[in-house]
């Protein structure tokens, strides 16, 4: 679904809208914002369904790591560095698999004449955008 696809524009943005906007006003904030997330996460999965999983266990990991770290903050045991550490490496390591696995065994079996295979790893939504519209010249303006 786009952003200007008719669906999103007359069917999908009005109705989650509305659900915010009556969730917020009769039960208050918290089920209106589960509201958005898993209108968030319908929207997302509507172009591939299978990626749904992928976002929403790294999404529950770093709630989890968020909240350790807040706890070694506030008990005052440490600055929750190490566990920084681990969970923005964690997420690096998940888009550079994404993003550059097939650039990384292309060019290893083309300078060493190996055939490793690799299926097309496809980008998920969300992961990175940025090259995506880098690299067409009519998206410039």
């Amino acid at each position: 679904m786009l952003f200007s696809s008719y669906i999103f524009l007359f069917a999908f943005l009005p109705v989650t809208l509305i659900g915010f906007c009556l969730l917020a006003r009769f039960l208050g904030p918290k089920p209106a914002k589960l509201w958005l997330t898993i209108s968030s996460l319908v929207f997302y999965g509507w172009w591939n369904p299978i990626y749904v999983v992928l976002i929403v266990v790294s999404m529950l990991c770093n709630f989890w790591l968020g909240r350790q770290i807040g706890r070694a903050v506030g008990a005052g045991r440490s600055s929750g560095g190490q566990l920084l550490f681990w969970g923005v490496t964690a997420n690096l390591l998940l888009l550079g698999y994404y993003k550059y696995a097939n650039f990384f065994v292309n060019n290893v079996n083309l300078f060493c004449g190996t055939h490793w295979p690799l299926e097309k790893i496809i980008l998920p939504l969300g992961i990175s955008s940025a090259t995506s519209c880098s690299s067409s010249p009519s998206s410039r303006i």
